[in-house]
This record gives structure tokens, sequence and C-alpha cells, in this order.
């Protein structure tokens, strides 16, 4: 009976309770430092990323340089809010929305078996050059590693739109409701109470009261 009940939808619920936090911090400082590096590597070596777009031969040569241009400071924008918790669920959503892009990128890489080239997400200099972001970038070629990798990434963003937004962040300075519930009922979309129904035969009761009162008053 204790095993069944660990797996009900309540038990479910109460462990996604406790985990939420923990979890979104997590997934925030994890995802911001990613895309964090990814910006610097990006910035800092624009030609290298320009020559990484162009060899996946997916965009015309003539966007090849806008993309480059500005995905690097929008990666450093998503990396900001992410880190200091602003703008969680919207930021989350456009990190799906990129991850997404790029996993397709190198899904049809993959299948063209055009793979010769790094997945372009870190550059080779600098930053890029340490091993434990090397080991993050996949190496030289294209590997089912990085669908893996940008599949997690994917998991992690979506921690973090279901996840806590007010706890460590901007957002829950600025936007915490004034009277949270309590920890196991409270719902971020929640922010409004209801009024308590009133029964029937308590406002009819609370009617007679009120006229006995005024009429002891005119007695």
């Amino acid at each position: 009976m204790s095993d069944l009940n660990r797996g009900s939808p309540n038990s479910l619920v109460t462990a996604w309770t406790r985990a939420r936090t923990p979890l979104t911090l997590v997934s925030r400082l994890l995802l911001g430092l990613v895309f964090a590096l990814s910006a610097i590597t990006k910035i800092t070596a624009p030609g290298a990323f320009r020559d990484s777009v162009a060899a996946y031969q997916l965009f015309p040569r003539d966007l090849i340089t806008p993309f480059a241009t500005a995905l690097p400071w929008l990666e450093a924008l998503i990396a900001l809010y992410l880190t200091v918790g602003l703008f969680l669920r919207p930021t989350a959503i456009v990190t799906v929305a990129l991850l997404v892009l790029f996993t397709g990128a190198i899904a049809i890489s993959l299948a063209r078996g055009n793979t010769g080239h790094s997945c372009g997400c870190f550059g080779d200099s600098g930053i890029g050059s340490l091993a434990p972001v090397q080991w993050l970038a996949g190496g030289a070629t294209i590997t089912p590693f990085d669908v893996v990798r940008d599949l997690a990434f994917i998991l992690l963003a979506a921690a973090i739109y279901w996840g806590d937004r007010y706890t460590l962040s901007v957002e829950g300075l600025l936007f915490r409701p004034a009277a949270p519930l309590d920890d196991e009922s409270y719902d971020d979309d929640d922010e409004t109470v209801m009024p308590v129904p009133v029964a029937p035969a308590a406002r009819t009761g609370a009617r007679m009261r009120g006229a006995a009162s005024a009429q002891r008053g005119r007695e």
C-alpha cells in the first residue's frame, strides 16, 4: 500500500512542490552559464562563428552575416535574464525556441551526412579552448551527442518555465504576490484570492439579527 501511495498523483505533486525551487535555481544557473559562454566566444570571434553558420548550408548567403551577428547578443540577453531571474517565462520560451532551431539544424546535418564541422556552439579560442567547454561543444565534428545535449537543455528550460519564478530573482522582488498561499497549494498563475461563499442560511440569519437590532432601537 505504501508503494502505491508513493506513486500516486498526490505524492508526485508533493515531490514537485519540494523540488521545484532548487531545480529552477540549478536550471537557471546552468543554462545562464552555457549561454553566457556561448555568447562570449561568438562575440569575441565573429568571423569563426560566421563560418560555422555557413558550414550548415541552411541559410541563404545574404542572411548568414545578420544571423551570426545578432544571435550572440540574443544569447547574452538570455544569459543575463536567467542569471538574475527576470522575465523567466518569456525567456524560457525564447530559449526553447532557439534550442529547437539548433537541434533541427544539427539533425538535418546528421541526416545529410554534413558532419565535417563543429556545431558552432562555442569558439575554439579563449574560453572556448578550455577542456570542459570543448567537451560541451561536442568536438570538431557533429555527432548525436550534440542532439542529446540540446534536448537536455530544453528540459532545463522547461523546468524554468514551470518552476519557481520568485526565489532569488529580480522577478520575485518586483512581482511576488503580496499574500502568497501556503507552499503546497500556491500556484504562480493563481494570484487572486476568491471570496468564500456564504451559505444562504447564514445570510438569512444575519438579516434577521439585523432586523431585530433595528426593532429594539426603535423601541
